[in-house]
């Protein structure tokens, strides 16, 4: 007997899954094989076909063969799919995740916005207020103009 490798012994694997899953549908007791979620039940496949429930998750073909065989039983109505409202709702977590990331930037972006403006306004009416000095001091010295002037008319009849 050879020793195969890990790439060899994924395909080994993957292809006793799928040797395992036409026979099973052949012999109609593919319902035997289901958990309380109404899933092929994988630990128990494993166990049967002496491999790690692990490799479901670790071997890209097992996992795609596993897919498509729950994808057939769905099709055949024989098993519930209860993946497609996970996946419905993860895509919408995601949906929200990124929603929720891009709020939070927009709001620094926001904020940022704010602060620049505060500080404006601050200048302005820092600069305002000036002019509002300038304005009165004007004033100030035209009626002080207007003022000696008169004086001067008056000393001057």
């Amino acid at each position: 007997m050879t020793k195969l490798n890990g790439v060899q012994r994924g395909a080994e694997v993957s292809k006793s899954f799928q040797t395992w899953f036409d026979e099973r549908q052949k012999l109609g007791d593919v319902s035997e094989y289901l958990n309380a979620r109404g899933r092929l039940n994988k630990s128990s496949i494993a166990v049967e076909l002496g491999f790690a429930r692990s490799n479901f998750n670790t071997n890209p073909a097992l996992k795609e063969a596993l897919e498509i065989a729950e994808e057939t039983l769905c099709a055949a109505s024989n098993l519930v799919d209860v993946a497609k409202p996970l996946r419905e709702a993860n895509a919408a977590r995601e949906r929200a995740n990124d929603k929720a990331k891009l709020s939070s930037a927009e709001s620094s972006r926001l904020m940022e916005r704010i602060v620049s403006l505060e500080a404006e306004n601050r200048n302005l009416k820092n600069r305002l207020a000036q002019l509002e000095l300038r304005e009165k001091a004007s004033q100030d010295f035209n009626l002080l103009a207007e003022a000696l002037e008169k004086m001067h008319e008056d000393s001057n009849q």
